[in-house]
């Protein structure tokens, strides 16, 4: 929904420009002394004992049961308990009256993540400017502004908003996971000991994004480039004849992809903690399918 709430601002309102704004901290940053005021007409009784978990705190004690904190602790915590079924609805409330105080009521939100639009940087910068005096002004809590990193705020420049990368083109927002996200599944050198189940999830994951990002140009690329990647790791962990195959598969998809735009044992990581024998016998299996690939008769024997 956030997303096409975007679209929809550019497209239809000449929102030309964009950032994400993050309140940071905001669950842990509320406090109650005026919570009661702004959940009304909630009795102050409901606010203190379930959404502030009053009980919890007061008694931290194993057999203090009654709150929804999901563990008892030495000293109040402070804010709202992440463990609560109330905080989200209570936040949503707090971020309404947050932007009303600013009058950037039309500002697109999720959860605690906003962002702000305009038809130039001044206008989002005005309106970040106006949303940090409404925060000031209002008494719940110390929430501070985190703005995002962006190109002068403009959208057909790539930003990014909930972990996910977009860009206005043509007329239309492309999306594809950030940056954070994509770096998730990638293994790196000190990762050589990481068992097949952690590369199978990584797997699931980059396929799972790919199912996510219809819209992501280069997303068959990314996907068979990951996967190669992942393929041969499991070759390198277990050097079983099964995973070799499945790793040669992966990585001439990946190849292919790529529209031959690079060799194939680029695709293959170096490690020093690998065994060199098992390095040699996966190139060796690729160097005897690109012969095949291109008509040697003696390979193919």
């Amino acid at each position: 929904m956030a997303q096409k709430a975007i679209a929809t601002a550019y497209q239809q309102a000449e929102m030309t420009h964009g950032v994400e704004v993050d309140l940071v901290g905001f669950y842990a940053s509320i406090e109650p002394d005026r919570l009661a005021e702004y959940l009304r007409p909630l009795p102050t009784s409901v606010v203190e004992y379930v959404v502030w978990d009053t009980p919890m705190r007061d008694d931290p004690s194993v057999h203090a049961v009654v709150g929804t904190m999901p563990a008892p602790t030495s000293s109040p915590p402070a804010g709202l308990s992440l463990g609560s079924a109330t905080s989200p609805i209570v936040g949503e409330l707090i971020v309404n009256l947050l932007l009303a105080s600013a009058n950037e009521q039309d500002t697109i939100t999720y959860a605690d993540n906003l962002f702000i639009m305009g038809r130039s940087e001044h206008e989002v910068n005005a309106r970040i400017d106006r949303i940090r005096e409404g925060v000031a002004s209002l008494e719940v809590g110390a929430l501070e502004l985190r703005v995002g990193y962006s190109e002068g705020h403009d959208l057909s420049r790539a930003f990014e908003f909930l972990k996910q990368e977009g860009v206005a083109e043509d007329g239309r927002f492309i999306w594809r996971p950030g940056q954070a996200k994509r770096m998730q599944h990638q293994i790196g050198g000190s990762d050589y000991y990481l068992t097949d189940e952690v590369i199978a999830a990584a797997e699931r994951r980059v396929r799972h994004w790919r199912r996510s990002y219809p819209s992501w140009p280069e997303g068959d690329v990314a996907e068979a480039v990951h996967l190669a990647e992942l393929a041969v790791w499991r070759f390198y962990r277990n050097g079983d004849p099964s995973n070799r195959t499945a790793a040669v598969h992966a990585v001439v998809v990946a190849w292919l992809a790529e529209g031959n735009a690079r060799g194939l044992f680029e695709y293959i990581p170096v490690h020093h903690a690998v065994s060199q024998e098992r390095q040699n016998d996966l190139m060796r299996e690729l160097e005897r399918w690109r012969r095949i690939a291109i008509g040697d008769p003696v390979a193919a024997e």
